[in-house]
């Protein structure tokens, strides 16, 4: 059992409860002294209303250890290390779920947050050569490919394949396909706004913070894609990330039975929604870049698939490829897919990376194709 700390005088009930039988609570006087703290502590709430709140958010950041700021109204610096900032009328069922969401995060951000203090001692030791500098990129980039699915699940007549090419050895791209119960799927493309370690941090607070269901006792309800983006979006825009603040998304759940797909996006190209006839459409739905407004709202699709037909979700640097970028564009997406559109699926992928180079591109590449299986043609006799 790990230790959560409380940074304040005496912690508020909702501290408590949300704490009770997960955690160990260990209340923390001022001034912190980092070489006392439990070595199990992995994050820390801190009173916002306290003076020396944001002296104390500094010291736990050094430490590694993930801040969660209850009360405080704003930031007042930013900080490329992630705080969480909660409302002090939070309930403490609110302030469990976020604080399970922040342990589980906090591993994996000291982990990163080591990896950038090293990248940063990297350009400061000459010493240090090549070699080693590419090792230690290498450790992330593995890093960064264990948060990817290992393999698409398959349910029922619908399939997924998926092209992920990074521009180096970290990405800004990042992709999932998730089972969220016996007949639904979720899956969702992101780009972070940037390149390189700061990017790929970014990635992986996506991939912990999208939440897809709501859980109360033995019950569950699968969130609508455009509730799901709004509360990433608050989330983001709380963190103030000073190094990497926005990114795009289409986030989708289909439902493998009847076929229905539900689709939100935000600040990202539109998915191209490809019919068993041949014909094309693209969606578009309305929805800014995650990060920027901390209220936005964005707009759901509801989307009736049929056998055979398929659904493109891309990132801009796979568009950039394909169709030339700024003045260079030959192309748009629609009309390089429109002669393409019936290939299988791994044709059809083939053909979308043939124009990627085989050094890389200047931005990453990600392409998931959903495809819906025709039926089996039944010979009368």
């Amino acid at each position: 059992m790990e230790t959560i700390l409380w940074i304040g005088d005496e912690a508020p009930p909702a501290v408590r409860e949300s704490i009770n039988g997960s955690w160990r609570l260990a209340s923390i006087a001022a001034p912190i002294v980092l070489k006392e703290l439990p070595g199990d502590a992995c994050l820390a709430v801190i009173d916002g209303r306290r003076g020396d709140a944001a002296a104390a958010t500094r010291q736990l950041q050094t430490a590694g250890i993930v801040p969660v700021v209850l009360g405080a109204v704003e930031p007042k610096a930013n900080s490329e290390f992630p705080v969480l900032y909660v409302n002090e009328n939070v309930t403490a069922e609110e302030l469990r779920a976020r604080l399970e969401t922040a342990a589980e995060l906090a591993p994996l951000i000291r982990r990163m947050h080591n990896g950038l203090i090293q990248a940063e001692l990297l350009t400061k030791e000459a010493s240090r050569t090549a070699n080693e500098i590419a090792e230690e990129m290498q450790i992330a980039q593995q890093l960064q490919q264990d948060f990817l699915p290992r393999s698409l699940p398959r349910v029922g007549p619908v399939h997924f394949g998926v092209r992920y090419m990074a521009a180096g050895f970290v990405s800004g791209d990042i992709y999932d396909v998730t089972r969220l119960d016996e007949t639904h799927v979720g899956f969702y493309v992101a780009d972070a706004v940037g390149h390189g370690m700061p990017a790929a941090l970014m990635t992986m607070f996506i991939k912990k913070a999208l939440q897809t269901k709501r859980i109360s006792g033995n019950t569950y309800e699968i969130i609508p894609p455009n509730e799901a983006l709004a509360q990433l979006n608050a989330d983001l825009h709380r963190q103030k990330l000073s190094m990497c603040e926005f990114c795009t998304v289409v986030y989708g759940v289909i439902d493998t039975e009847s076929l229905v797909c539900t689709v939100s996006r935000a600040g990202h190209p539109p998915p191209i929604w490809m019919h068993a006839d041949g014909s094309h459409e693209t969606v578009n739905m309305l929805g800014s870049l995650l990060g920027i407004i901390e209220q936005a709202q964005f707009e759901c699709r509801t989307l009736q698939l049929a056998p055979g037909d398929r659904l493109l979700v891309y990132s801009d640097g796979a568009e950039d490829v394909i169709c030339g970028k700024g003045r260079s564009r030959t192309m748009t997406m629609e009309s390089f897919i429109a002669p393409i559109t019936t290939l299988d699926r791994e044709d059809l992928l083939a053909r979308l990376t043939f124009s990627v180079p085989a050094a890389g591109a200047d931005d990453d590449v990600t392409l998931l194709l959903l495809d819906v299986d025709m039926p089996p043609l039944r010979i009368s006799k």
